[in-house]
This record gives C-alpha cells, structure tokens and sequence, in this order.
C-alpha cells in the first residue's frame, strides 16, 4: 500500500493536471476560436480563429509534452503553456511566481464564462458541442476526483 501511495503521491497529480486541466482548457481556447469565426464572419473573426488556434495547438503541446516527461522522468517540466513559457522568459514576469499559469487559468475560465453565460454554445460548428461537453466533464469530474485522491494520499491511517 505504501508504493501505491508513493506513486501516487509522485505522479498522479501532475498526470491528472495535464488531462483535467490542460486538454480541455486548449479544448475551450479551439472553442472560443470557432465560435467567434461563426458568430461574425469576418475576416476579423477569421484572424481572431488563428490566434485562438494556434494558442490552443500550443498549448496542447506542451501539455502532451509535459504529460510524457512526467512519466518518463517523475519530474514536472519547466513550463506548462505559452502563457507560462512568457512569463518565465520575461524579466517582470520572473518576478511574479506564477503569473503566466494564473492568467491562462483566468483566461480559459472567462471563455468558459462567457460562452455558457452569453449563450453563444449554439453558435460552435455542429459536432463541436461534443468536444465541449466532453471537456467540461472531464475538468469538472476531475477536480473532484484529484481532491478526494489527494485527500486519501496525504491522510495516513492513524495507528
């Protein structure tokens, strides 16, 4: 039991970050993308799809970059999204630990908020909605998962 709980105090939740988190998160960003594209149809909202993904195709890569490394090495990479990768590059934001996977998490949130909360889900490309259902059950169904899981991994039996 005690490997087990090695392991899993080792690699499970940086293992769970990356497919909770970070894939569905790279799902929102393609999402927001083609939703802008279908709402305006411009050429704009075509620049605006680009930018939306490419950051997610990024993203995605280092997600499924770091995910390997993880399990290769036990070792969590240096940066986990373009945001991050930025930041630490940046000489001010060095300075402010964090910064870059705190604005990508705010940012993914506010897609997320503002495609549920304006209604603009109807306006993704017909089969897009099953990627966004599926990545928002994944990152909702996992961050309980990875709470209870951390709750057993770092309460020990009292004897």
């Amino acid at each position: 039991m005690e490997k087990i709980r090695l392991f899993l105090k080792q690699h499970f939740f940086n293992l769970m970050s990356y497919i909770t988190i970070g894939f569905p998160f790279a799902a929102y960003k393609f999402l927001a993308g083609d939703a802008i594209r279908n709402i305006y149809k411009t050429q704009w909202a075509m620049t605006l799809f680009y930018l939306f993904f490419i950051w997610a195709i990024i993203d995605l890569l280092f997600n499924l970059y770091d995910m390997i490394k993880v399990i290769q090495t036990g070792r969590k990479p240096k940066y986990v999204c373009i945001l991050d990768y930025i930041a630490k590059k940046n000489e001010k934001g060095i300075q402010i630990k964090g910064i870059g996977e705190a604005l990508d998490l705010f940012l993914s949130f506010a897609i997320v908020g503002i495609l549920v909360g304006w209604n603009l889900l109807s306006n993704l490309s017909p089969g897009y909605i099953i990627i966004w259902n599926i990545a928002t059950a994944i990152n909702v169904l996992g961050s309980g998962i990875v709470r209870v899981a951390y709750v057993i991994v770092n309460n020990k039996k009292e004897e």
